[in-house]
């Protein structure tokens, strides 16, 4: 320190260190069969986004937490990733909107801006792995609608 010259140990840390890729968006709901061409043939149109088909890639190098977004109306409602799953046993509304953010550094639910997350049923969180499709467990009680959204991570922005 005589000649305006000092040694510091200086520790840093970044609560998230990783670059991330655009938000990819996935929606299902419950199958609906439509019957407009029946008098013509027999032939039924329905979605290919259906609960029971719901999987999710995860194209980061690391794993991704999904945000959920489920819209009303129902009366339940349980989504998750390999078995891990949460579960909603509330009814909502066709205006009601409930978000269930599974990062471990939030984890939280919230209806309709309101914070309830301890009214959810079982809480048993879970990412998508990295580089995998994944099959999610989704199952609803209702007309609604589920959407699961997850942003990728990487170790290097290419």
């Amino acid at each position: 320190m005589h000649r305006g010259w000092a040694s510091y140990g200086v520790s840093l840390i970044a609560d998230n260190p990783f670059w991330t890729g655009e938000p990819v968006r996935r929606t299902w709901s419950q199958s609906e069969d439509s019957d407009f061409y029946a008098q013509m043939m027999p032939l039924n149109i329905s979605s290919a986004s259906t609960l029971s088909s719901a999987a999710m890639t995860n194209e980061g190098d690391l794993e991704a937490w999904p945000v959920w977004t489920i819209k009303g109306p129902l009366t339940s409602v349980t989504v998750g990733v390999d078995g891990r799953t949460v579960q909603w046993n509330v009814p909502l509304t066709a205006t009601d909107i409930l978000v269930i953010d599974t990062d471990p550094t939030v984890q939280s639910a919230w209806l309709n801006g309101v914070d309830v997350t301890a009214q959810l049923g079982s809480a048993d969180f879970a990412p998508i792995p990295a580089g995998h499709e994944r099959p999610l467990s989704l199952t609803m009680a209702g007309t609604g609608s589920v959407e699961a959204a997850i942003t990728p991570r990487h170790f290097r922005a290419w």
